[in-house]
């Protein structure tokens, strides 16, 4: 293993240094240049020493929420990416998905989002009949909470279909009839397949300055991460859908069971669904529609902490709207939750000021995610359409949440994966309650993120000891207009550059 000196830069969080040491998987040395070249031969033989020139080195960015294998089966070219495409586009490269693919093969798409079109309006069924009548077709919203599918994919995936009111099928499934066709989907892939997907998100993860994530995972998943757990391609902390967990607690694991480069979270459920797709349970109504819904009955959220806790399980809760986020509150504070497990609440966006108040008394810690903001808060946009201008100024509050002194780490649950559009996304935020200073977001994207599983003696910071996973940027963001030129110049994972551009 080559030990690299990294010199003559700016190291986050160190005063008065300017190089960085590593060796072995670990930072070894933290300081300026000439006293670090003056330790013994030991710590720089063979040292391959990297001119910064100036530029900020970071500890490596911690995804504390995303999709993992999602992410990768887009990247490997399994599933298709209609991120950022209009109507017309996104019906297009699903046509051409058709084309290349054997008829009966389903085209799997994510991405797509009805907010930017003009007009707006989800997607149809019978558009995707035109497109592939001969493959079974799902395209998924960009939240992942709505589904469309084609008559094909539907009569081969029964589920609960919705209905417009003149009778006519548009497709569209919700929550659990989406989250059970991405388990079917991940149960009838190969395994060589799953690993490929496993690779390419990792790669695409190094090249956003990312070394750990916490991926959300139904059991199909957790095989997986176990499977290519030896490769040590990134840190993996995974956190099991319920119905894994039995088998995982029969083999003695537990929140913080495993190593560093796989590790056990927390228990992932969803209280309820998501703004863009109006089914958040939210107590005012979205503008034109319903309140949205609750996932579970408060008794079943209640017996789910409670069961959690006392096996030793964090739980990590996603929790979109006032009446979701006060559900969850209230069954932490019935069943007098162990604060130690740092149990967590994900997204956490439309909290009142109580909630706040609550939230820090009982202990729980937060995982939110700044590209929200960046994707559809502000004028004009989704969250305005949605909610209004007052309830989305409400939204995403962080710089109240880290004023009121509550825990916070950053993750991006994959809208999308990159950790520096998530800092210019809060560092240019719309609203002052959302803006926080570069070093806030910063901190929350890699030790805030690190302390969400309980890891942060070992990641999230530039600290002798700690695992080398560092990331070097193109430049400094002494001000908000420069965080737009910021670039990931370089990522080292335990120690050995994973990427370079």
């Amino acid at each position: 293993m080559t030990n690299y000196l990294l010199e003559g830069g700016t190291l986050y969080g160190c005063r008065d240094a300017d190089s960085i040491l590593l060796g072995d998987g670990r930072i070894l040395a933290v300081g300026h240049r000439n006293d670090l070249l003056a330790r013994p031969s030991a710590f720089t033989a063979r040292c391959r020493r990297v001119s910064l020139d100036g530029r900020l080195v970071i500890p490596g960015f911690i995804d504390a929420h995303t999709h993992f294998l999602q992410t990768g089966l887009i990247a490997s070219g399994r599933q298709i990416s209609l991120v950022g495409l209009t109507r017309h586009d996104t019906l297009q490269a699903l046509a051409s998905a058709a084309e290349r693919r054997t008829e009966g093969e389903w085209i799997v798409a994510r991405g797509w989002d009805e907010s930017s079109w003009n007009p707006s309006g989800y997607l149809l069924q019978h558009e995707l009949d035109q497109i592939g009548p001969g493959h079974p077709v799902a395209a998924i919203r960009i939240d992942g909470h709505i589904m469309v599918l084609n008559s094909l994919g539907a009569s081969r995936f029964p589920a609960q279909i919705e209905y417009l009111p003149n009778g006519e099928a548009p497709g569209v499934v919700r929550e659990e009839a989406v989250f059970e066709f991405g388990r079917a989907m991940l149960a009838a892939s190969p395994s060589h397949e799953l690993d490929e997907a496993f690779g390419a998100a990792a790669r695409l993860a190094y090249s956003l300055g990312i070394t750990s994530v916490h991926a959300m995972a139904p059991r199909e998943e957790v095989a997986v991460y176990r499977r290519v757990r030896e490769q040590e391609l990134i840190r993996v902390n995974v956190c099991p859908e319920p119905p894994a967990i039995d088998e995982l607690a029969n083999e003695g694991i537990k929140t913080g069971s495993g190593d560093e480069w796989l590790r056990y979270g927390g228990v992932k459920l969803f209280a309820d669904g998501s703004i863009g797709a109006a089914n958040a349970a939210v107590g005012e109504p979205f503008i034109g529609r319903t309140c949205g819904r609750l996932n579970h009955s408060d008794n079943d959220v209640r017996e789910f902490i409670a069961s959690c806790d006392q096996a030793g399980w964090q739980t990590v809760i996603h929790a979109i709207g006032d009446r979701a986020i006060e559900q969850v509150l209230a069954a932490h504070e019935a069943v007098g939750s162990t604060p130690r497990l740092r149990h967590r609440i994900e997204h956490y966006e439309l909290p009142r000021s109580e909630h706040l108040v609550r939230t820090k008394r009982i202990g729980i810690w937060l995982c939110m995610q700044p590209n929200f903001i960046g994707q559809w808060s502000g004028p004009a946009s989704l969250y305005v359409e949605r909610l209004g201008e007052t309830r989305d100024r409400r939204s995403n509050p962080l710089r109240e949440i880290l004023d009121a002194g509550i825990s916070v780490g950053f993750g991006s649950d994959g809208m999308p994966m990159s950790p520096l559009y998530g800092v210019r996304s809060v560092v240019r935020a719309p609203y002052r309650e959302q803006r926080l200073r570069f070093d806030e977001a910063v901190d929350a994207y890699t030790h805030g993120a690190a302390a969400l599983s309980h890891e942060e003696s070992i990641k999230g910071t530039l600290t002798t000891g700690a695992c080398a996973d560092l990331a070097v940027l193109s430049g400094m963001a002494s001000e908000p207009e420069q965080i737009d030129d910021l670039r990931i110049d370089a990522t080292f994972l335990g120690g050995e550059l994973v990427f370079e551009r």
